[in-house]
């Protein structure tokens, strides 16, 4: 049974009228698609009309547990139809779901729940049983029970503005609390409309937790609101099981980082065979290297669309066009995706030139969470938000990441770029991974730090000379890194962004 609209009694206006969840199991949406598959996840399959009536029991189960409009309520599970079914219940009922990655820590766990107020924390079992002062329940506890008694929804109803939150990554400090509101999704659904071909009839896969906003939007809200398949795989990904998932299932469309990318290009080329059923390959959630798209090329005949999103719009804001992507660029902005280039000094920049990214989204953030500090929250401005992120447009009206505002530095009065830096390291041979991080020296002035890790055939002794050498040959000397370290792994986020501010500490340390 699809939700119905909360229009209390003697009004003309169903108030939540952009509830994400009602507009999903809408009666116009359960009239086109109610038989039609939602989710598959390893031999299961699960109707868009079985996932209403799921979504409806996880938000009848909420509401007798005490829960009431407005309430957060905290999600730490695998990715399968019952967090689907727990998180759109919750939206449904007017409660806002806070989702969690299933790898967050007991820490983070105890800041989410105080930021938010949450009393309620959802949890599979199989993650274990986390320490925090909500009440802890099962996931098991949302499915359909023949003992629960009926459950008013009219006071439940109640509009709010809060849908769901997601905490960005973190890679420098604290993750964030990201808070979103309801918003029609019709007008950011032209890429995956358009562009990708998602809509009935077609299946998704994406290779990132529904915790991560790439996935939250890419992998579960845009398809289901296109009446397509979304493909599930509950566990932490790894280039196989990922792979098989592939192979299993045959999505039409694949979501995954560049990470991802590489790694499956390290396993044996006849590995790679699956990959070419899938019609559509996109890139999003950190930059994709020029040289993992054109091996990607090569060893699969396929394009990877690049693209660019963030936590604070959920959904993409650029997307390269299927028709003629460019190399080393993210494309053209999205329908109704505003932007604007500003200077150090907050004045728009001229055409063709390098500058600070602001945007207009439909699906904008509502703000960050409380404990963010006020430096970030006034990144919300005037409803544009300062993405930190370097942009320029060039010639032919291609978009061009350029990193991190943070990720440039001065140096002899010249501005440095570390993806450029890290962009030359990449090609060094005996290199697997390089990131780039800048790191005060025990004067007090920023240097440059390049962490490498190794292919597996690298001998390691002697490496980071090497390395420093290539280097040395191929950048100017106010490019040159004044560290190289060689590391046997990059130390990730929950999401799988590498943590920047982590290896910065290291090289602190170790200089003190």
């Amino acid at each position: 049974m699809p939700f119905r609209g909360g229009s209390m009694a003697g009004e003309d206006v169903n108030p939540m009228a952009h509830n994400i969840a009602q507009a999903l199991f809408s009666d116009d949406k359960m009239a086109r698609f109610g038989e039609r598959i939602a989710i598959r996840r390893g031999d299961r399959a699960i109707s868009y009309g079985e996932l209403a009536d799921l979504s409806r029991s996880a938000g009848d189960a909420l509401l007798s547990r005490g829960a009431s409009a407005g309430d957060r309520i905290l999600f730490r599970a695998l990715d399968t139809e019952h967090l689907v079914a727990g998180v759109l219940g919750a939206m449904g009922v007017g409660l806002v779901p806070v989702i969690l990655s299933p790898r967050v820590s007991e820490d983070d766990i105890r800041y989410v729940t105080e930021e938010t107020g949450a009393g309620i924390l959802i949890e599979d079992d199989e993650l274990g049983i986390s320490r925090t002062p909500a009440t802890r329940l099962a996931v098991s506890a949302l499915a359909p029970s023949s003992e629960r008694g009926a459950v008013s929804r009219e006071k439940a109803e109640i509009p709010k503005s809060e849908s769901f939150w997601l905490y960005s990554s973190g890679t420098t400090g604290r993750m964030k609390g990201v808070i979103h509101g309801h918003h029609d999704l019709a007008p950011v659904l032209g890429f995956h409309e358009g562009s990708l071909g998602v809509g009935p009839g077609s299946s998704t896969f994406c290779t990132s937790r529904i915790s991560f906003a790439y996935a939250t939007s890419n992998g579960l809200l845009a398809p289901l609101a296109l009446g397509a398949t979304v493909v599930l795989q509950p566990h932490w990904p790894t280039p196989e099981s990922t792979l098989e998932t592939i192979e299993a299932m045959h999505p039409d469309v694949v979501f995954s980082v560049p990470s991802m990318y590489r790694a499956w290009l390290d396993l044996p080329a006849d590995r790679l065979k699956p990959m070419s059923k899938v019609g559509r390959f996109v890139s999003a959630g950190e930059h994709l290297p020029v040289p993992i798209a054109e091996r990607w090329r090569t060893a699969t005949g396929a394009t990877i669309l690049d693209c660019y999103g963030c936590s604070e719009t959920c959904f993409l804001v650029f997307a390269s066009p299927s028709d003629r992507p460019r190399a080393g660029s993210v494309g053209f902005p999205c329908r109704d995706v505003e932007t604007v280039l500003r200077d150090e000094q907050d004045r728009p920049v001229g055409p063709g030139k390098a500058g600070r990214l602001f945007i207009r989204h439909p699906f904008l953030a509502l703000s960050y969470g409380p404990a963010a500090p006020i430096a970030a929250q006034a990144r919300f401005r005037d409803g544009w938000f300062n993405t930190g992120d370097i942009f320029r447009c060039d010639e032919d009206g291609y978009w061009h990441h350029y990193g991190r505002e943070d990720d440039w530095l001065k140096i002899a009065g010249q501005w440095v770029s570390l993806r450029g830096i890290e962009e030359v390291a990449g090609t060094f041979a005996e290199v697997d991974q390089v990131v780039g991080v800048t790191a005060n020296d025990t004067n007090g002035f920023l240097r440059i730090t390049v962490f490498a890790v190794p292919v597996a055939r690298s001998d390691r002794a002697g490496l980071e000379q090497r390395l420093q050498d290539f280097l040395g040959e191929r950048l100017p000397a106010f490019k040159r890194p004044k560290w190289v370290r060689v590391v046997q792994e990059l130390p990730r986020t929950s999401t799988g962004k590498i943590k920047k501010g982590e290896l910065r500490r290291m090289i602190e340390d170790e200089v003190a």
